[in-house]
């Protein structure tokens, strides 16, 4: 088969040292040398190797094999940026890939699918889950299932030299460490966090794909075929429009929109509901913005969340930054905003930013909101700011959107 997702076999043989594969050369680097510089890489990045290698898989599954070894070190990115699949050292026939008796175990523990990590055989499904694994990690820089195995390889990790803190080898390194079952625990019950929650930034077609290629039945996940079609259609294509009106429908969204999401429809409402959404319309060529007032259980926060979820669901879904600010609550103005940027920096609360927090908010803002969103972190810190706090975080989500 040829697919410019997966590397071309061009012959077979045998020599004295045993049978052997003669495959293209693919120059470029390997998604695991790439998520150990780069870390979590832009969404449209991950789409475009998620169309490359559902596609090679999908080629790879009509033609009767399944590749049994899908992980970032068995994936390059070739010249032109194409994600291409490698190492078809475990490919094997369908058939025999059913047949435990016979068929080999691939190495890569940290990809196995629920089905595999139980004894059972791997198949197609199997390749898809492995994938899914791949593009979560590409997406988040986190791996799903590592988790508490890997809570205590991370700190060791971040104690070295080595602070490149790539789940693929916090991964591997948990493997070997006396837990090393709670990892394929993990594993074998499927429950992970929503991409989205490590990464506010990815889309809501982005965070329901993965979450249905993780799935712990294989009779749920979407074959290869139908994954590459996820990917290369995205929010115009048949699927998701299903999606989406099944939400609206039911009043539900995605699993990594639950903040947004209920089970009972909006009564009452349309009115206003009607005017947030004219705004955002005429947003997309003029600011705007929209200041809504009024009683206490007035169904304020339902409204907002009803709103994002349908401007999620739009075809150019926008970054939606949400928090709860109480009067009574607040110790320090923007605090809100604040805990997000918390979270973006991945700070413990109350935990004062150190240098790798300057250098991060350097690339994004100016010197003078670096140093004034560095003291509004600081829980020590009571003095003035070079800058106003809501000017110098207005700056850092803006340059969030221009970045994602």
């Amino acid at each position: 088969m040829r697919h410019p997702g997966v590397v071309h076999v061009l012959g077979t043989g045998t020599d004295a040292r045993g049978r052997f594969l003669v495959l293209s050369y693919v120059a470029g680097e390997t998604l695991r040398a790439a998520l150990a510089r780069d870390g979590a890489a832009p969404e449209p990045l991950v789409r475009r190797v998620g169309t490359s290698l559902a596609g090679g898989l999908a080629a790879l599954h009509a033609a009767g094999f399944v590749h049994g070894d899908v992980k970032p070190e068995n994936v390059r990115l070739d010249a032109e940026g194409t994600a291409v699949l490698l190492d078809l050292g475990f490919a094997r026939e369908i058939a025999a890939a059913a047949d435990t008796s016979i068929a080999p175990r691939a190495g890569s523990l940290p990809y196995v699918a629920p089905e595999v990590a139980q004894g059972g055989a791997g198949g197609p499904e199997s390749d898809v889950f492995a994938l899914g694994v791949v593009l979560y990690e590409l997406s988040t820089g986190v791996h799903p299932f590592a988790g508490e195995a890997a809570r205590g390889v991370r700190s060791r990790l971040h104690a070295s030299t080595d602070r490149s803190g790539s789940s693929g080898q916090i991964a591997r390194t948990a493997l070997t460490a006396p837990d090393a079952d709670r990892l394929l625990a993990a594993i074998a019950t499927a429950r992970f966090v929503p991409p989205s929650r490590f990464v506010p930034q990815i889309s809501p077609v982005l965070d329901r794909s993965l979450e249905d290629a993780l799935r712990r039945d294989p009779a749920r996940r979407p074959s290869a075929a139908e994954f590459a079609a996820r990917w290369r259609e995205a929010e115009s294509g048949t699927w998701w429009r299903g999606e989406v009106d099944f939400a609206a429908g039911a009043r539900r969204s995605t699993a990594g929109e639950t903040d947004a999401s209920s089970v009972t429809p909006l009564v009452g409402r349309a009115r206003e509901l009607d005017e947030l959404l004219s705004a955002w319309e005429r947003s997309a060529t003029a600011p705007q913005s929209v200041w809504m007032r009024g009683p206490a259980g007035a169904g304020k926060t339902r409204l907002v969340h009803e709103f994002t979820a349908r401007v999620r669901t739009s075809g150019d879904p926008p970054l939606v930054l949400s928090g709860r600010s109480r009067a009574l609550e607040q110790d320090r103005p923007c605090q809100p905003i604040l805990r997000m940027l918390e979270r973006y920096l991945r700070l413990a609360p109350g935990a004062k930013p150190g240098a790798r927090d300057r250098a991060e908010l350097a690339g994004l803002v100016p010197p003078g909101h670096v140093e004034t969103l560095l003291r509004a972190l600081d829980p020590e810190n009571t003095g003035e700011s070079v800058v106003s706090l809501p000017l110098a975080l207005g700056e850092w989500i803006a340059a969030l959107a221009r970045r994602g």
